[in-house]
């Protein structure tokens, strides 16, 4: 969680299907370092950083975004300069968003690609004619061995 202009942010979640979390607790040499420890002694190590938005510039155009749990807040600057916690348009999602990446191509300029807490890939396709997005998964849940 993340907390700016009186709003708490969900920033990034891990999900454990199927496993009992024994016990969490943040390194005391490094405070971006989280340590979980699972049903069976497996241990997970994280170190734990994020950027509160991010802003995406190609040309005159201008998009900002920001990820808030099952929701990504989207402001496009060309049309209108709105600062967080407000916002043109909100996408929601079926899980929490954990990861985004800016689509640079000319003809899909306004797209994203999203990693899921879920484990899914999913890509948001921006259609400046309409101005409405469209989800396709194009990876679905455990990433293990990919």
């Amino acid at each position: 969680w993340h907390r700016s202009n009186y709003h708490w942010y969900l920033k990034r979640e891990f999900r454990y299907e199927g496993r009992r979390v024994e016990r969490i607790k943040f390194s005391a040499e490094n405070p971006y370092e989280l340590r979980v420890l699972l049903q069976g002694l497996e241990w997970r190590e994280y170190e734990v950083q994020w950027d509160p938005s991010s802003t995406m510039s190609f040309q005159e155009k201008c998009t900002a975004c920001v990820v808030d749990g099952c929701s990504l807040n989207v402001t496009d600057f060309e049309k209108a300069i709105i600062p967080p916690p407000m916002y043109a348009k909100s996408i929601s999602t079926e899980f929490p968003i954990n990861d985004l990446a800016f689509c640079y191509d000319e003809a899909r300029l306004g797209s994203f690609l999203i990693s899921m807490s879920s484990g899914d890939l999913v890509f948001l396709s921006y259609d400046a004619g309409t101005t409405k997005y469209e989800q396709t998964k194009v990876l679905w849940g455990d990433l293990k061995g990919f």
